[in-house]
């Protein structure tokens, strides 16, 4: 009896435990079904509020591959959806999503590149996070909501919108939210207090600060406008495209890349007024073939890199600071008689003594003449131009990083021997460089034995080398991005002088595939990225070191390395006798006595 009594409470207390609910965590992940019968990941977010998420925040909560509709679920398990987490839908191929009432947050790269082509956010979504929709290059509408507060940066960069009007509730629009946008026709609800539409200008402003942060191909801007904000026009590859722009006399400032990418942007009108132009203002606006800078300018940085149409700039008489002295077509600032902006019209003046950094940056030059007074070169000044050969005159005395990088039509350059400050990378990704010669006389550099190359003379560093470079005896160090971007080269003998390897000095030399090596010993290499093709690479190595250049980091990761007999050396055998011929080296290691005879 009493054993029956004890089965009959233990499945008793087995039958309560079964009924018990399962408790979860904050944090803990669960799937569910959606009415279309797609099983959809969840992460709890308050276990004690019964709130979760849609997706981990890690990884899709569908699989990629799905293509079609989706209705997110108001609930799931019991729980209440209130976000869409971090790439919760990353790349799927939908055809629409639901957004259910109760919804606050949408997450970073929540919809990035979706096809879906409109959606409608409901006014539970507060935030709606940076890159949100990035890149949903089909997604032509979208409606917002009141009770919206943030739009993130980047959120609809690339989407192909025609219309969005911002609630009044909004009170923060991230830099670059709409970038890309250009078909946009844009409009402010009235009553927010933070942006609005004024004079129906088809642009949003930042009503405190008079600074128009987002316009497109329809805009006019509106007088008292004091800031064209960064990226505020910015295209690439746009359908809709802005063709011309008047700057209003309220305009002060107009900031970096503000009208970056708009290539078929052929009429600009600057008016007085206008104080400071930003950093690629006007990058790649390749329609645009003359500009006018007023009087009132008087801060210029690198405004019109890649505007390869552009042939006429001019600077008003009683600029302060900045002329265009003898009909140059350039920007020169005066006290220092720095050329800040150039263009292919261009002429240098005598008396210019720095071109500035990215001057004539993507500019279509050719050939080009540097006057005798020419002192420096700046960072990037003729980075990505068609230059096939330079003159760099004497008195030139530093060239900075970058200056002539992405040169891909430049064959040769002589260094004078002035020059006594150069950077590491000034002819990066010159494929078709074929002559570097530094001039005789420069106590700094060298270019000895006709090697092709710039060497630090007092280091023995090479510090610049091209497709033809030889390296030679003696050089000691190769320096970091030496060779970096010289995709022509295709072999490099390393003498065994070398004992050390900068960083990146051979990265992105696509079609570097053999490497010889001298020194028995492995040469140290600064950085896993010095030989960034080395998987595809072999690697020949002293007879008797391949077993040491196999421990060795970096080397190591070569595709092959083979054992070779320096070809050089003649070894003389035990009779004494050897036939050779000039440059050859003798190797008497293995005779003793020896009488050496030379015949002419």
């Amino acid at each position: 009896m009493r054993t029956t009594n004890i089965k009959s409470l233990l499945a008793s207390l087995v039958a309560m435990l079964v009924t018990l609910p399962v408790w979860s965590a904050d944090g803990d992940v669960f799937t569910a079904n959606t009415v279309e019968d797609l099983t959809m990941t969840f992460k709890v977010i308050s276990e004690s509020e019964k709130t979760c998420q849609v997706g981990t925040g890690t990884e899709t909560c569908i699989p990629q591959e799905y293509s079609g509709a989706v209705t997110i679920p108001s609930t799931a398990n019991g729980y209440t959806v209130k976000a869409i987490a971090d790439i919760a839908f990353n790349m799927c191929s939908l055809t629409s999503v639901t957004i259910p009432s109760g919804v606050e947050y949408i997450g970073n790269c929540a919809f990035r590149l979706v096809q879906f082509s409109s959606i409608a956010i409901p006014e539970s979504v507060k935030i709606i996070e940076d890159g949100a929709f990035y890149e949903a290059y089909g997604l032509t509408s979208i409606t917002f909501s009141e009770g919206l507060i943030s739009i993130g940066v980047h959120a609809f960069v690339r989407c192909e919108l025609t219309s969005i009007i911002i609630p009044k509730s909004v009170t923060n629009i991230g830099d670059g939210a709409f970038e890309n946008c250009p078909a946009l026709s844009i409009s402010v609800a009235e009553g927010n207090t933070v942006y609005d539409s004024r004079n129906d200008c088809n642009a949003i402003i930042e009503t405190a600060t008079n600074r128009l942060i987002k316009g497109c191909k329809n805009t006019i801007i509106p007088d008292g406008v004091k800031i064209i904000g960064g990226k505020a026009f910015s295209e690439w590859y746009c359908p809709n495209p802005l063709l011309s722009i008047v700057i209003p006399e309220s305009v002060e400032c107009i900031e970096d890349g503000a009208f970056t990418g708009c290539e078929d942007l052929a009429s600009v009108t600057l008016n007085e007024g206008l104080k400071s132009i930003g950093s690629q203002a006007f990058c790649n606006c390749s329609s645009l073939t003359s500009i006018n800078i007023p009087s009132s300018v008087n801060e210029i940085k690198d405004v019109f890199p890649g505007c390869i149409g552009l042939t006429s700039i001019t600077v008003e008489r009683g600029n302060a600071v900045y002329d265009s002295r003898n009909n140059c077509n350039a920007i020169i600032e005066t006290a220092s008689n720095t050329l800040v902006q150039g263009c292919k019209g261009s002429t240098i003046p005598d008396g210019v003594k720095t071109i500035g950094a990215g001057a004539f940056s993507g500019i279509p030059l050719g050939t080009l003449t540097l006057p005798s007074s020419v002192e420096t070169i700046g960072e990037g000044a003729f980075a990505c131009t068609d230059l096939t050969s330079v003159n760099i005159p004497e008195g030139v005395t530093s060239i900075e990083v970058n200056a002539f990088a992405h040169c891909l039509n430049l064959t040769s350059v002589i260094i004078p021997s002035t020059v006594n400050d150069i950077p590491n990378t000034i002819f990066p990704e010159c494929p078709g460089l074929t002559s570097i010669t530094v001039e005789s006389g420069n106590p700094v550099y060298d270019s000895r034995d006709n090697c092709n190359a710039i060497i630090e003379t007092a280091s023995n560093t090479l510090i610049q080398g091209c497709k033809e470079s030889v390296i030679p005896e003696g050089v000691t160090s190769i320096g970091g991005g030496a060779f970096y971007g010289c995709e022509s080269l295709t072999s490099v003998t390393i003498p065994s002088s070398v004992t050390s390897i900068g960083e990146g000095a051979f990265s992105r030399c696509s079609n570097l595939s053999s490497v010889t090596v001298e020194n028995p010993t492995p040469v140290e290499i600064i950085s896993s990225e010095t030989f960034s093709n080395c998987a595809n690479a072999t690697l020949y190595v002293p007879a008797g070191s391949k077993a040491a250049y196999e421990r060795a980091e970096c080397w190591k990761d070569f595709k092959e390395i083979v054992e070779f007999v320096n070809p050089n050396v003649v070894n003389v055998g035990s009779s004494g006798l050897a036939t050779f011929s000039s440059p050859n080296a003798l190797d008497f290691s293995g005779v003793s006595g020896i009488k050496a005879y030379i015949a002419s």
